[in-house]
This record gives C-alpha cells, sequence and structure tokens, in this order.
C-alpha cells in the first residue's frame, strides 16, 4: 500500500457544493482508493458566515496565519489545494499542489465584478512561487497556465474532473416517482431542454434563452436549474421558461434522465461538467464553440457559436432530428470514458511521483 499522506484544503467549496466541491469529493475517494492517507480541512465556523466577503476576507486569514500552525507539525508532506488559493509563505517541508481550475477572471474579465478580479488576483500572486506542481482540469487551461506564467510543460500537470454521479448513474426513484417530480416543475419526460447553471455572466443564458424564445416552440420547455435572480434578464416573459432554483443531487439526476436535450451555451469553462454529465444519462448535448468543450466533448456534441441566431439554428436541428440526437448520444458515450476514476487514478499517480 501507497504510505503517502496528503492534507487536502478545499477552501469552503464543499459546504458551498460548487464544481470544485464536486472536484475535491472526486479526488479524495479517488485518492482513498489508490491507498493514500487524506485529511480534509473544513472550517465549520466560517462555513456559518453568510456575508460573501467577510467570509472570503476571514478565511485568506484563516489560510495564511492559522492553517501553517495545524499543518506545520503533522506527517503530510503533499497539500492539495482545491480552491487554488495557498498561504502566501510556503510551509516548511511541505508540498503544495494548488488546482487551477481555469482562468476566467483573466480570459472573460468582463464577466466578473472588481472584487473577484481583486480576489484572483491574490489567488495567483499566492501560488505562483510555492507551488511543486500546478494541478488543472483539462489540456486546454494547461496551455493557458503555462502561457500566462510562463512556465514549463512539466510544472503543470492534468487531473480531469470526472462525472458529478458516476459513469453509469442510477436513480433511486421509480418511474411513477420520477414522473411525480417532474409533474412539481410543470414539465413532461423528453419535452424540455435542460441548462443547469449559475447566472454569471459567462454562462450566457441570456443568449440561451434569446435563442428559445426564438424557436417558438410551445411544446418543448426550457429548464435552467441553479440561480433564480431573474431580474437582470429582460427576455424571461415565457411561462415555458422554467427557473427551478438549486434542486438536490437525487431530484437533479431525475431532471438529466427525463431531459430532451441539454444546452451549455457558455463564454469560457474550464472543464465543464455537464458534456460529460448529460450523455451518462443518455441525453445529447449542444454547446458552444470554444476550445475546451471542443476537447471535453470531442464529437459527442452539436457545436455552435457564440450568438442567438448559431444557437437558434443549432437547437431547431437537433429538435428535428431524432437520428442526430441518437448518433450524438452513440459517440458521446465512447468519448466519455476517458474521464472515468481508471483515468484519473493514473494521471494522480504519474502526479505525485514525476
Amino acid at each position: 500500500m501507497n504510505t503517502k499522506k496528503i492534507i487536502i484544503e478545499d477552501g469552503l467549496s464543499l459546504y458551498n457544493k460548487t464544481g470544485i466541491g464536486q472536484f475535491t469529493t472526486n479526488i479524495y475517494n479517488i485518492l482513498l482508493d489508490m491507498g493514500y492517507e487524506i485529511e480534509i480541512k473544513r472550517k465549520p465556523f466560517l462555513e456559518k458566515i453568510k456575508n460573501s466577503t467577510l467570509k472570503r476576507f476571514l478565511y485568506i486569514l484563516w489560510l495564511n496565519l492559522i492553517f501553517p500552525f495545524l499543518v506545520l507539525f503533522k506527517n503530510f508532506n503533499i497539500i492539495i489545494f482545491t480552491n487554488t488559493i495557498t498561504p502566501i509563505f510556503k510551509i516548511p517541508g511541505k508540498k503544495y499542489y494548488p488546482v487551477l481550475h481555469d482562468l476566467w477572471a483573466y480570459k472573460s474579465p468582463d464577466t466578473v465584478s472588481f472584487a473577484q478580479s481583486l480576489y484572483t488576483r491574490i489567488v495567483i500572486f499566492s501560488i505562483k512561487h510555492t507551488y511543486e506542481k500546478i494541478i488543472t482540469v483539462s489540456n486546454t487551461v494547461k496551455n493557458e497556465i503555462i502561457d500566462f506564467f510562463k512556465c514549463s510543460d512539466e510544472n503543470v500537470k492534468v487531473v480531469y474532473s470526472t462525472f458529478s454521479f458516476g459513469e453509469n448513474p442510477t436513480i433511486k426513484y421509480s418511474e411513477q416517482q420520477q414522473q411525480e417530480i417532474l409533474k412539481t416543475y410543470n414539465i413532461e419526460s423528453k419535452k424540455y431542454i435542460l441548462s443547469v447553471t449559475t447566472l454569471n455572466k459567462r454562462k450566457n443564458i441570456p443568449m440561451l434563452i434569446d435563442s428559445y424564445n426564438e424557436l417558438n416552440n410551445s411544446d418543448i420547455k426550457l429548464v435552467l436549474v441553479g440561480g433564480t435572480s431573474t431580474e437582470k434578464f429582460k427576455n424571461i416573459d415565457n411561462k415555458n421558461i422554467i427557473f427551478t432554483g438549486f434542486v438536490d443531487d437525487e431530484e437533479l439526476k431525475v431532471l438529466y434522465k427525463n431531459a430532451l436535450l441539454y444546452a451549455f451555451p457558455s463564454i469560457y469553462e474550464g472543464f465543464g461538467l455537464p458534456i460529460i454529465d448529460a450523455p451518462a444519462f443518455g441525453v445529447p448535448v449542444i454547446c458552444s464553440n470554444i476550445p475546451i468543450f471542443r476537447e471535453v466533448a470531442g464529437e459527442g456534441a452539436l457545436f455552435c457559436e457564440l450568438n442567438t441566431e448559431s444557437f437558434t439554428k443549432g437547437l431547431e436541428k437537433i429538435l428535428k432530428d431524432e437520428d442526430l440526437r441518437k448518433s450524438l448520444v452513440l459517440k458521446s458515450k465512447k468519448n466519455i470514458v476517458k474521464f472515468n476514476n481508471t483515468i484519473v487514478q493514473k494521471q494522480l499517480g504519474v502526479l505525485f511521483i514525476s
């Protein structure tokens, strides 16, 4: 058995149940399966704070003033920072492996607030001179990091994100129970387009809504899972656009399984989990024609340019063509095997011996 010990510092991602939290959970479970001894540093006192700015400020103080003392004398030589940011000063005898999921604050600056931009710069500054290796989740972002940091290929290692619900997800609800859940959202199986998202600008949801409205197809609804703050949108006066708010994982699996189509119109992503999650449920994907989606989806998605006209045409094409939907699912099923736990195990194994 491998006797290496690893500390995982997750920020607050496990409590907030973010994509980073999903990555943290997956990496934790995979490393355990590989025989590593893992300790995750949770912060219950910070998790209870509701003000996000205050929480972030106190977290930075905790990370730089308290965390080093908590781990300094522990017999753990590797620390993985899944929320990227590290203590600014290096803890003696420890190897830092920050996970830099994307560079969206730099690549898509018009989608972030001043506070988000400032925090991102602090994050980048903290890791620039302390990392053993930088971990990232895709080759697309790896190339961006190499260019941004002016570092070598060996300094950045890819560890893929993997499925939110497994490569072959199971649903605990019967078919009848699933239909009852759908009814609570006023939708029917295979009669809606699904998108699981926040309302961040880079997610490009207003364009998706515009494209959906252009369809003028009352038989198919648009279901948006996630944020419910819609006051910024001027194009949602349509009873067939459903904002569900946040749903638990079991209901989310039902929404995935019964969708006719998954839509992913983002301007920028570091990976894009729904591109592999939707095909795991047998649901075809339509998405933006951006480099990261080309890498993750391969030939298993219908790609559209980042404008309403292109996305509308793509939606019309895929909704009318059942053979195309079946073909995309078959291609995506073959493609997504490269993101399973076995592949991630190999990537992690190479990471800690290189």
